[in-house]
């Protein structure tokens, strides 16, 4: 899920993609401390910030809002 993150970021130098900025710390330190539940729960997330954050600037890209180069 890291190269996620790291490949979004690369890809966009967008700051919601930086790791501090993100539900990925909790689930790191739920890692190191925590239960199976939690963990699958945190990468849930992950994975949910992950997907609303690219849907946004998709969305902000059809009306134009932001600049696209291909």
């Amino acid at each position: 899920m890291t190269e996620a993150y790291d490949f979004c970021f690369e890809m966009t130098k967008c700051v919601l993609f930086e790791k501090e900025y993100t539900p990925w710390e909790d689930y790191e330190a739920e890692m190191r401390a925590g239960t199976k539940k939690g963990r699958d729960l945190r990468l849930r997330q992950c994975v949910l910030d992950l997907k609303r954050i690219i849907r946004g600037i998709y969305a902000d890209m059809e009306n134009g809002e932001v600049d696209v180069e291909y």
